[in-house]
């Protein structure tokens, strides 16, 4: 079973790498904005999670008018 799961990962890896070639990515850091706070920092946080909630609750009655 072990040669199957072996077999398996590697021909999963080898498709993948043909279909979606890896590619080196450069994270370069930007310094923040002296106005960027830890007060604005959690706004943004609370605006986030505020976006999703709302979201979710906009699919959740989509569902229940198709329902």
């Amino acid at each position: 079973m072990d040669d199957m799961a072996a077999m398996y990962e590697s021909e999963l890896g080898a498709m993948l790498d043909r279909l979606i070639p890896f590619r080196e990515v450069t994270h370069r850091p930007r310094t923040s904005d002296p106005w960027f706070d830890k007060d604005c920092l959690e706004a943004k946080r609370i605006t986030r999670r505020l976006e999703r909630a709302y979201l979710a609750a906009c699919r959740k009655s989509n569902i229940k008018a198709i329902v």
